[in-house]
């Protein structure tokens, strides 16, 4: 699974990860930063938790339209396009956006914007200078975005999430009237993941368009990103096609009109869950192979029940869990590995049940399609490790297995 096929949750489940609002299998951003909020798995208990964390609107992207449970409606959907800069920046003026790296943004002071050298690089029409923006300059950057993006208002926590640069108008237009120069485009960073950043909110003051100012922005910002050596990615309409790569996408706007809670006693309720209407998704952490399904609890709080899918071949490498589980084998061959040599492994077949203790390691795989159940004893976590037992992050375990030479005779 690719990080930007869900950028939201793979942004809040790393880098920014301490800014989460946190529900089961639900989260999202603090809504006075950002809209945006995500699902592990398409299921009801992630739409319950969710639901949980909607005081306000909650945006998500998906590949396709959504089907909403009960108690959700759509107030807005856009079509959009998730892209990412492919090209890096030329200091000659080449393909791509160019920046110069001999020149800097100035910094904002204590309480309003730069106004010092700035940054002029070869995309920045002469006599405009690019001032990073502060809390001070919340109002007309409230402004601005009303101008450009009719009955929304932007998030006025929003430069908590990372820079915002601007341009104001000329100052001999502005200081002719005694007036400070307004600020008439602006652009910023917001959704952080593992080697991408989001550029966001590209505005330019109706009046002012055409004078390159957006592409002044974009390419400083462009060139900030690549400096820490990640890849720049916003999310466009059509006309921000050009020297981008771009994946189709739905971004979708949905607010809570009835709060749907999941109380005690409806967990205990008694029922049937059938395999043929389980809804199956992947997770991150684990290889795109395995889809599984929750069928009673929420995983991501407390002890569930899982009905996990795996394809021919597929294997989930070396890791342990905290709380206990147990796997019954339900249909196909697999393999159970344990690091403890005094620990029983080996084939399982349908009918066979598997006890491992909290942070027992192990790993599993099968050699044809299989299914079965995984009874988890607490809240669900995966630590991957290496040959020698020393955990590694899952992007380090999940990474293709690199294919043998070719023998030359």
């Amino acid at each position: 699974m690719h990080p930007l096929d869900n950028p939201a949750w793979t942004a809040l489940t790393t880098h920014q990860t301490q800014i989460a609002l946190v529900d089961g299998m639900a989260r999202r951003f603090p809504p006075e930063m950002a809209v945006h909020g995500a699902l592990a798995l398409n299921m009801p208990q992630a739409w319950e938790a969710l639901a949980r964390l909607a005081r306000a609107p909650v945006a998500f992207f998906s590949a396709a339209p959504p089907q909403l449970p009960a108690g959700w409606t759509v107030v807005r959907a856009v079509q959009l396009y998730e892209m990412v800069h492919e090209e890096m920046v030329h200091k000659d003026g080449g393909a791509g956006l160019s920046t110069s790296s001999s020149t800097s943004i100035s910094s904002p002071t204590s309480s309003s914007s730069a106004s010092s050298s700035g940054y002029q690089g070869k995309n920045t029409p002469e006599g405009v200078e690019l001032v990073e923006l502060t809390e001070a300059d919340l109002p007309e950057m409230s402004a601005l975005y009303a101008a450009t993006r009719p009955g929304r208002t932007i998030c006025p926590r929003i430069q908590k999430l990372g820079t915002f640069l601007g341009i104001r108008g000329q100052k001999k237009e502005e200081e002719k009237e005694g007036k400070k120069p307004k600020l008439v485009a602006m652009a910023g960073l917001r959704m952080h993941l593992p080697g991408y950043r989001e550029i966001t909110t590209v505005a330019t003051l109706p009046g002012f368009e055409g004078r390159g100012y957006a592409t002044a922005l974009t390419a400083a910002l462009i060139q900030r990103i690549r400096d820490r050596n990640e890849r720049p990615f916003p999310t466009k309409t059509r006309a921000g096609e050009k020297r981008m790569n771009f994946i189709r996408r739905f971004a979708v706007t949905a607010g809570l009109v009835a709060c749907i809670t999941l109380s005690a006693a409806a967990q205990d309720k008694a029922g049937v869950t059938t395999a043929a209407g389980s809804k199956f998704g992947p997770l991150p952490v684990f290889p795109a192979c395995l889809t599984l399904s929750a069928q009673r609890g929420d995983p991501f709080k407390g002890p569930a029940v899982i009905l996990i899918k795996m394809t021919p071949g597929c294997k989930v490498m070396w890791h342990w869990h905290t709380a206990n589980e147990a796997l019954l084998m339900v249909s196909g061959k697999g393999k159970i590995e344990m690091k403890d040599e005094a620990a029983a492994g080996g084939a399982v077949s349908p009918g066979d049940y598997v006890y491992l203790p909290g942070k027992h390691a192990h790993q599993f795989s099968c050699a044809t399609a299989c299914k079965f159940f995984d009874a988890t004893e607490g809240a669900f976590d995966i630590h991957y490790v290496d040959k020698d037992g020393k955990e590694i992050p899952p992007e380090q375990a999940l990474k293709p297995a690199k294919k043998p030479a070719a023998k030359t005779k």
